[in-house]
Parts: C-alpha cells; sequence; structure tokens
C-alpha cells in the first residue's frame, strides 16, 4: 500500500480515493501533526504524474487547532526504493 513517511516518524498509511488519468487523489489520517505539537492532523490531496514525480497539493486540516485549522501544502512524491 501506499504510504507517507516523514524524518523520525513511523509510515502514516494513505487511502487512493480515486484513479482518473494522470491524477490520483489521496487522504490520509489522522495522525499526529509534525508542525503542531499535540495536534492531530487530516490529510486530502490530489497528485499528478511528472516524470517520475507525483506532484500535487493537499490540504491538512488540523483537529482542535482553532482558527488556523486548515493549511494548502504542496506534495511531492517517489516510488521506494
Amino acid at each position: 500500500g501506499w504510504t507517507l513517511t516523514m524524518a523520525d516518524r513511523p509510515p502514516t498509511p494513505i487511502r487512493v480515493v480515486a484513479v482518473e488519468g494522470d491524477s490520483i487523489t489521496i487522504a490520509a489520517g489522522p495522525y499526529p501533526s509534525v508542525l503542531r505539537q499535540g495536534v492531530t492532523v487530516s490529510t486530502a490531496g490530489v497528485l499528478r504524474l511528472r516524470g517520475a514525480l507525483l506532484v500535487g497539493t493537499s490540504v491538512a486540516t488540523y483537529t482542535g487547532a482553532g482558527v488556523d485549522s486548515v493549511l494548502r501544502i504542496r506534495v511531492e512524491g517517489t516510488r521506494a526504493p
């Protein structure tokens, strides 16, 4: 399966929601936030194949983060060795 891998963290499973043409819709979480201590986050995004990379955008939604509970981020993925 697909995973989200971050430094010093166990891999987080990613759900592939849809595949159409060169686009993949993904979702992950909730999992502990890397950016905000003590908060969990769920992400959803769309990736497109560009050469050997998957690139796209994702929206992170933080639980219990108050007003700033949504963050839009760029995503880049590679095939695991």
